[in-house]
């Protein structure tokens, strides 16, 4: 990895200060063994969004090769001699999957015309490396025909050429190795057709030779390349909502993806473009082999994507797609001599994959994906008792639908429950903790889809420190959490639909946004088993209390609040407003009106609210007099408030008028704090709503009855870390992120009999929060290495501000290894 120097730029910036040029101590306890750490926890997840197959990481150059995307001609530009026409039929196809072809008709005499394609923004093209050229061609009748294959650019310079002779009439497959004699970043692919008669062509393909292992339709070198660099422990694909689809019609079925690459059906995908399947589930499998992950499927479970309103299989039809899942196992497992292990064995891969984890649906939640998930278990399980099952949890990581799926799986034997978080990097490191209370006997967790969406939704440096500080909390409770993928992987600039993502990449160039980069910190420096370790601070930094104004408010509902009181724990009043004259609120939204006694929400508008008070009330009492006047659902109170996008809330009659719920908002992200309680809010009637606020600790009543008691346990530390042990090189290694914008003066401790060797080495990510890489400066963010002398069992480090650090601690526990590996060789050297 290229090194770059470091440069520290601290910023004032509204995030908390802890103490300035005060020591810490981080104390690693080398005598106590934590959880083991699978191999699998880092990972990459792979959908083809924002083109991150065709056109991206699927070598082809040519755009809608086979003519099938909804505008059969889209990519394509035709041209000829008078009397020369060309169109797309479908009369006598190639392959019924991939009924259209272009029919290319000349006149009696004779005649000439052009077929050009252009691929994604050109055709790169560079001297001295060859491609693969191919075509399927036929001549109707006893006509000839000649196709002259030119790599030009737009002024008809010519880079590279060849010729076919087309002079049969059944379909053919012709094939040409093209050598550029210079460089074009953006070349086109120009055909040159001469004949009589009718000449059709199909499948039109152009590969760089020079593909990942050299593969034939295979993968573009450098961006396999940065997947490499990753060392991911499993491969998730191939989505992602991809798998969904709009409408079942396009959802993703693996056995189109498989075959013959002419004979995979092109198809109109969710992300609005179209998908070839030339990368399909064999090349999926392929792929996760040469990266040494494991592969872990996602198939749809008879379900459309919800978010975009769901079409559902009957439970009577569901059969054909259970079946698909149990040949899928077969297919990647199964011996040569399977059904399924044959297709398999026949596309050059006898020996099996070693499936081991199987996804069944992608963000879906309810009744209905249960009943459908509960059929693949049974049939899978039955036949394949060791394939571990992942259950989606929906598309948030909290409140009632979540809650229903982790109810759901933990009393239906679930293996593993996919969670996904796209929340702001405030939401991150408000949640690094997250883990530490979940049940050790309960399902395991993959964090399937995760990323920290900035203002502006920017690759910047503070969204990948927010990123690392939460993944700290993933590898301390590697107990738990089995599985870990940021996402998106890719996005080809100009034909994105998605941001942020990974990997940025165009015809030519490739760079790793800050993210890649803690991504790869963490899965590279990865130990076998957690150490326990503790930060002490300097001084007294624990959370502070809830402090803040409160409000009222509603979702699509109209309401009516009688009065409003807050008083101190001693039932003195602090504030008190009945609505009878004056104006002591602070509209936010919504259509408020006091009259008589009762402040009034008219609109049936989401997210209505007004603000009463002036002072941030601490430890308090919140008593509120609320009636629903018509609409979907309960009444909103606000406490804490800190400002419009930070704040606590008692959600009463929330989730379509159904539960209740305290929530946190974290720069305008809600989490949800409490258990929901089942809960419907009656119309036309006085509710009597009361928040006890204490230090963190909520207590919301309903008419004197006790709704909830929740601690709030979110908060920021001034460090974040995890410290784990490395059995083949010794190492101690310790992650260490410092988020904020002043440096912390660590004093690091290593207890128990691990003898240290006084070497080492720190990995350090750093720079301003608003830094980005590019094209231009793709290196402007990277870690850079130290050798680090003179360590004892007691050292000083400087974090600095804004920064990832990887401290690795070489003990003589590796020197011993190596010795006793030493003493072996030698042994069986004189043995030999």
């Amino acid at each position: 990895m290229k090194k770059h120097l470091f440069l520290a730029v601290v910023l004032f910036v509204f995030i908390p200060s802890f103490a300035l040029a005060s020591e810490y101590r981080l104390v690693i306890d080398t005598s106590k063994k934590g959880p083991e750490i699978p191999r699998t926890l880092y990972g990459i997840f792979f959908e083809d969004i924002n083109h991150a197959a065709d056109g991206g990481i699927y070598a082809e150059l040519v755009r809608n090769r086979s003519f099938e995307h909804r505008n059969p001609s889209e990519g394509w530009m035709f041209s000829g001699d008078e009397g020369v026409r060309f169109g797309i039929e479908d009369d006598t196809p190639l392959a019924p999957q991939n009924p259209h072809y272009l029919r290319v008709v000349f006149p009696p005499s004779g005649g000439r015309g052009q077929v050009v394609n252009e691929g994604y923004d050109g055709i790169p093209i560079e001297a001295g490396k060859t491609y693969r050229f191919s075509l399927f061609a036929r001549m109707e009748g006893k006509s000839l025909g000649i196709v002259r294959v030119g790599l030009e650019d737009v002024a008809g310079k010519t880079y590279a050429e060849g010729e076919i002779p087309v002079l049969v009439p059944e379909w053919r497959e012709y094939t040409l190795r093209l050598s550029p004699r210079e460089s074009c970043p953006s070349a086109r692919l120009v055909l040159h057709v001469e004949g009589q008669g009718a000449m059709t062509l199909d499948m039109v393909s152009l590969f760089p030779e020079d593909t990942w292992k050299g593969r034939v339709n295979g993968w573009r070198r450098d961006l396999v390349e940065m997947l490499a660099a990753l060392q991911p422990g499993f491969l998730r694909f191939p989505g992602g909502c991809i798998v969904e689809g709009h409408r079942l019609e396009n959802a993703y079925r693996w056995k189109k993806t498989i075959g013959p690459v002419a004979e995979r059906p092109t198809q109109w995908n969710l992300w609005g473009y179209h998908q070839s399947f030339g990368l399909g589930f064999f090349e999926y499998f392929l792929l996760a082999e040469d990266l040494g992950a494991e592969p872990v499927p996602i198939l749809n479970a008879g379900i459309s994507c919800q978010v975009r309103g769901a079409e559902f299989v009957p439970l009577e039809e569901m059969d054909e797609w259970v079946q698909d899942a149990l040949d899928l196992i077969e297919y990647a497992n199964g011996p040569a001599t399977s059904p399924w292990g044959k297709v398999r064995a026949e596309s050059g891969h006898p020996e099996p994959f070693g499936l081991k984890y199987l996804g069944i649906g992608n963000e879906n939640w309810g009744e209905e994906y249960f009943a459908r998930f509960a059929l693949f278990q049974k049939a899978i399980k039955e036949r394949f008792p060791d394939i571990q099952l992942i259950l989606a949890s929906g598309t948030s990581p909290a409140g009632p639908i979540f809650e229903k799926a982790w109810e759901w799986a933990k009393t239906h034997g679930v293996d593993i429950v996919d969670e996904h978080m796209y929340m702001p990097p405030q939401w991150f490191l408000a949640n690094a903790s997250r883990y530490d209370t979940y049940d050790r006997k309960g399902p395991k967790v993959m964090v399937g889809e995760y990323a920290a969406h900035t203002l502006g939704r920017r690759n910047t440096l503070e969204a990948a420190l927010a990123e690392a500080a939460f993944m700290t909390g993933i590898e301390r409770n590697a107990d738990v959490v089995v599985m870990a993928s940021y996402a998106p992987l890719f996005n080809r600039v100009g034909w994105s639909q998605w941001v942020p993502d990974l990997i940025w990449f165009d015809n030519l160039r490739v760079f790793g946004t800050p993210s890649y980069y803690v991504q790869y910190l963490f899965s590279t420096n990865l130990g076998d088993f957690v150490l326990p370790s503790t930060l002490e601070c300097p001084k007294e930094e624990d959370f502070p209390p809830i402090r803040g104004s409160v409000g009222l408010g509603s979702w699509g509902t109209q309401v009516a609040f009688d009065f409003v009181r807050v008083l101190d724990p001693g039932g003195n009043v602090l504030f008190e407003e009945g609505f009878e004259g004056g104006r002591r609120w602070r509209w936010y939204r919504g259509v408020w009106e006091a009259r008589g006694g009762l402040l009034r929400q008219r609109s049936f508008g989401e997210d209505c609210r007004v603000y009463l008070g002036e002072k941030p009330w601490g430890d308090c009492i919140v008593e509120v007099l609320a009636k629903k006047i018509g609409g979907s659902e309960g009444f909103l109170i606000f406490f804490g408030v800190q400002d419009d996008f930070n704040y606590y809330l008692w959600n009463v009659g929330g989730f379509g008028n159904t539960v209740s719920v305290v929530e946190k908002a974290i720069a305008g992200q809600k989490i949800t704090l409490s258990k929901s309680v089942p809960l419907t809010i009656e119309n036309d009637r006085f509710y009597r709503l009361r928040i006890e606020v204490s230090g963190r600790r909520i207590r919301c009543f309903l008419d004197g009855t006790l709704i909830h008691e929740v601690e709030d346990t979110t908060g920021l530390r001034p460090l974040y870390h995890v410290a784990s042990f490395d059995r083949d090189s010794g190492d101690i290694i310790i992650k260490v992120v410092n988020p904020f914008p002043e440096e912390k003066h660590t004093v690091v401790t290593t207890s128990g009999e691990v003898e240290l060797t006084g070497k080492g080495k720190a990995l350090v990510l750093a720079g301003d929060p608003r830094d980005e890489n590019s094209f231009l400066n793709p290196f402007n963010v990277v870690p850079r290495e130290m050798p680090l002398s003179g360590l004892s069992r007691s050292f000083s480090h400087v974090f600095p501000p804004f920064s990832v650090t990887i401290l690795r601690i070489e003990t003589l526990e590796g020197r011993k290894d190596d010795e006793r590996s030493r003493e072996s060789l030698g042994s069986e050297n004189r043995n030999h």
